[in-house]
């Protein structure tokens, strides 16, 4: 007896339950991650604007880190409502689109630091603000690994909007900075993506399904 080949349309219907099987759990690592980042956020965030405080226009400061207060705020209740909801895995693209939306607007802020909170006249100041956007970078491409259109929404402004701001100055040694940071930042997005790939091919061996024949 020849064996039995399973249905198109089956395998089609279990594909798709794959798909939302890995990104739900692409999902769960991504708002289980959110404390953390939540904390680091605040804490660097309030280091970099007491340091910056003598140096750049308290206005600007003070605004900067109230944006990035209310932006983590809001991203760790997105996180907690993710938790309780009961239709989480219902509603995947919705809160994938959430997420998203969050890393983008918080990377948006940390980007606009190396605008904002760009002291012109102190290179000590100007390296201690790219020292605080690399680590903000490196731990953000830890905990939003997990799916490229988050960590690609964080990544790519706060580590080129800084790159920009550096070109403008025009002399060598912040061209030469600015050529840095491009480089770093695109070797993060790069590892990040391999940690990416990494967790994407683990969540589909884990949950690949059996085909029986018969």
């Amino acid at each position: 007896m020849l064996p039995r080949y399973p249905d198109v349309g089956v395998v089609r219907i279990q594909q798709d339950s794959r798909r939302r099987e890995i990104l739900s759990a692409q999902m769960k690592l991504l708002f289980g991650n959110s404390n953390i980042g939540f904390g680091v956020t605040l804490l660097a965030a309030t280091t970099l604007a007491l340091l910056q405080w003598r140096t750049v226009p308290h206005y600007f400061v003070l605004g900067w880190w109230l944006y990035i207060t209310l932006v983590a705020v809001a991203r760790s209740a997105l996180a907690r409502a993710y938790r309780r909801a009961s239709t989480a895995s219902t509603e995947l693209g919705r809160w994938r689109a959430a997420f998203v939306i969050g890393a983008s607007v918080a990377g948006v802020g940390w980007g606009g630091a190396g605008v904002l909170l760009y002291p012109q006249a102190d290179l000590i100041n100007q390296l201690f603000l790219l020292f605080v956007l690399g680590g903000m970078m490196l731990g953000a491409g830890s905990v939003l690994a997990a799916r490229p259109e988050a960590f690609l929404a964080f990544l790519v402004p706060t580590g080129f909007i800084p790159a920009i701001r550096l070109v403008i100055d025009g002399d060598e040694m912040h061209v030469a900075m600015a050529l840095l940071a491009a480089v770093f930042t695109l070797a993060t997005l790069i590892t990040t993506w391999r940690v990416y790939r990494t967790v994407d091919l683990s969540l589909k061996l884990d949950r690949r399904p059996e085909i029986h024949l018969e």
